[in-house]
């Protein structure tokens, strides 16, 4: 099976469209698309402290992680492998999907 990815590019990995899915849902805010509530992530973090970010993204990562995982039915696990604050209004997140492992994104807070 061939999977569309957000970049225009098909796979036959079912790992890199759930990888691709997950990055499509961290940069969408949850109004972004008309009629579909249920598609992006918020990650508004502004009445969090600053010493709670980093416990904070993680928390707010792996919920975006059950979510997706919920809504695939593959059997295809995604985990969240590191997770730390590179700046006030950056984190950065390793992710892995299956066999495909250590995926680093940048997360805007």
């Amino acid at each position: 099976m061939k999977y569309l990815l957000s970049t225009g590019k098909t796979t036959t990995q079912p790992e890199r469209y759930v990888l691709d899915l997950f990055r499509l849902y961290l940069g969408i805010m949850p109004s972004d698309i008309p009629g579909a509530p249920n598609i992006g992530f918020n990650f508004n973090l502004s009445d969090v402290f600053k010493a709670d970010l980093p416990d904070e993204v993680r928390s707010r990562v792996s919920d975006l992680i059950r979510r997706i995982q919920a809504r695939i039915k593959s059997g295809l696990s995604i985990t969240l492998e590191s997770c730390e604050l590179i700046s006030p209004n950056q984190a950065r997140i390793v992710v892995g999907c299956g066999e495909i492992q250590g995926e680093e994104i940048i997360i805007e807070l």
